[in-house]
């Protein structure tokens, strides 16, 4: 999950090429949907990642079904994740 945010981010820093001018997605996303909604979208993708790792590294050992706590967070995560995504790439 923080690899994945890690990507986001990487790629949100590359080139679109639609406008052909160095105009990065992040750019391009701010305009479309406002500074505050994107930056939302990556708080909420990262935070999801540091719960879960939080979850893995403090209570797997102490719970009775650790894997069931990730169910709920890799759905909201893959869901938010793709939402970025769709964010920094449509829109034109």
């Amino acid at each position: 999950m923080a690899a994945g945010v890690l990507l986001l981010g990487v790629y949100a820093a590359g080139e679109d090429t639609y406008y052909g001018d160095g105009t990065t997605r992040w750019e391009h996303a701010t305009r479309l949907a406002g500074t505050g909604f994107a930056v939302g979208l990556f708080t909420v993708t990262a935070a999801i990642a540091l719960a879960s790792l939080f979850i893995a590294f403090a209570f797997v050992g102490k719970l009775k079904r650790p894997e069931l706590w990730f169910i709920p967070a890799i759905a909201i995560y893959v869901f938010a994740f793709f939402y970025a995504w769709a964010v920094l790439s449509v829109g034109h």
